[in-house]
């Protein structure tokens, strides 16, 4: 099935996909809150109803994103794209 990106509206930008590690689809929730107008850390909301700051290629380590509300779009794309690619790299489709 096609990953699909969109819009909460609650801010959230929410990430689906097929998961070829756990073999079934995964929906993700991220969000960021800006302070003074500049970027606040990337953060994602966790079926437990926790939240963890996200890093580079959506994982739990590396460079942890930062974005705002206006650039979160961009920024998880860009990051999706990433993590898909080190999946190919290391054989997993």
């Amino acid at each position: 099935m096609k990953s699909t990106f969109q819009h909460a509206t609650n801010g959230d930008f929410v990430v689906s996909y097929d998961c070829p590690y756990l073999g079934e689809r995964v929906t993700r929730r991220f969000w960021t809150r800006e302070f003074d107008g500049r970027a606040g850390y990337v953060r994602e909301t966790l079926p437990s109803g926790k939240d963890k700051q996200v890093c580079c290629r959506l994982g739990s380590m590396g460079s942890t994103l930062m974005s705002t509300h206006d650039d979160i779009e961009q920024i998880i794309r860009r990051e999706y794209a990433a993590m898909r690619r080190q999946w190919m790299k290391d054989g997993v489709k």
